[in-house]
């Protein structure tokens, strides 16, 4: 009996020993997996941070590319207007010019017109003068 209860308390103390080895295994494991979360969580965390700091950088970038490209096409738009405006003075201009020109060719027509009829009149007026001092 003495032997069957020293087997008993020998199998008991490895049972036991194995028992608190599988706990403290589990307890390990869970230990780790807990642990094994929480990292990928806080590296998630501050990829997560990395990416919207780096995603702000490129959209600040974007947006002051795009700003600037928007500043240079209102000045393009603005100088085209201004060269319309100014073509359109100068066309305004030579309309003008044009008239007054056809103006200026009709009074020339008209003047010299007026005066082969004067010269045409002072040559009768001469005539009739001289046909009556004879």
């Amino acid at each position: 009996m003495l032997a069957d209860a020293f087997g008993n308390a020998l199998g008991n103390s490895i049972v036991g020993g194995i028992q608190r080895s599988e706990t403290e295994n589990n307890n390990r494991n869970r230990y780790i997996e807990v642990m094994g979360q929480k990292l990928t969580a806080d590296t998630a965390l501050k990829i997560d941070g990395q990416l919207a700091t780096n995603l702000n950088k490129s959209l600040n970038t974007t947006m002051q590319g795009v700003d600037a490209s928007v500043d240079r096409m209102l000045w393009a738009i603005s100088r085209n207007n201004a060269i319309d405006a100014n073509a359109q003075f100068a066309a305004d201009e030579a309309r003008i010019a044009s008239r007054q020109q056809g103006v200026v060719d009709r009074a020339n027509g008209l003047s010299a017109s007026l005066s082969s009829q004067a010269s045409a009149l002072e040559n009768m007026h001469r005539n009739q003068i001289a046909g009556i001092q004879k």
